[in-house]
């Protein structure tokens, strides 16, 4: 395994994510198949461990803690988050916190994160996201955030794979609904639509024949 420093922390370059933990047929994480995924992912000497308040339904931090628990303190290094993407919660850090000590059965996280941070007032501004634009409507609002001169950071995440095509996601029902056509008929749109603060409740009719559109991407 290949370590990076960090705040004089040895850390695996790999971590364990705890988002998409195997699951029975009830929903339930599977715990017993979630052992043996941390057993091997200590052998390969993998060493930071993430979770969070609404992995799984919650389920996330307290099969994560039965199971790391299992292991020396000393021996790995385990990150969990604030649910800050609920802004109902903002005040309640004093109330959640402990719970996610609980939940774990841990004394103490070594990484204590939080996401989805963003300016309330720069999202009104931009308009937020269209309802009504059913493909690639991050697209379109990065354009409009673009646009107005605001600055978007994004930090990328190597080595990370997100399951966005799990069943009946939004990119699995996509995937399946929705033909080359119409996709690049709501990217076009988007190009289009981001000068727009408004949603103007745009609809795609699969009957009608649309004009191919020139120019370069965005």
């Amino acid at each position: 395994m290949i370590f990076s420093e960090f705040q004089e922390k040895q850390l695996s370059r790999l971590g364990f994510g705890a988002m998409r933990l195997p699951v029975k047929s009830d929903g339930t994480v599977d715990e017993s198949l979630t052992e043996k995924m941390v057993a091997y992912a200590m052998e390969q000497g993998i060493n930071y461990y993430d979770t969070a308040w609404g992995y799984h339904d919650g389920q996330s931090e307290v099969v994560m803690g039965k199971v790391l628990n299992q292991y020396p303190r000393e021996s790995y290094y385990i990150a969990t988050k604030f649910p800050g993407y609920d802004l109902s919660n903002m005040n309640k850090v004093k109330e959640i916190f402990p719970k996610q000590l609980e939940k774990t059965g841990m004394e103490y996280f070594d990484f204590y994160l939080t996401g989805g941070v963003y300016r309330t007032s720069d999202w009104i501004e931009c308009g937020g996201l269209k309802p009504s634009i059913k493909l690639t409507f991050w697209y379109e609002y990065l354009l409009r955030a673009t646009n107005k001169g605001q600055k978007v950071y994004v930090i990328p995440k190597l080595g990370y794979k997100h399951y966005l095509n799990r069943p009946q996601s939004l990119l699995d029902i996509y995937t399946h609904t929705v033909d080359e056509k119409e996709s690049k008929w709501w990217y076009d749109l988007s190009k289009e639509e981001f000068i727009h603060k408004e949603d103007r409740n745009k609809t795609y009719d699969p009957n009608e024949i649309y004009a191919e559109k020139d120019g370069e991407d965005y």
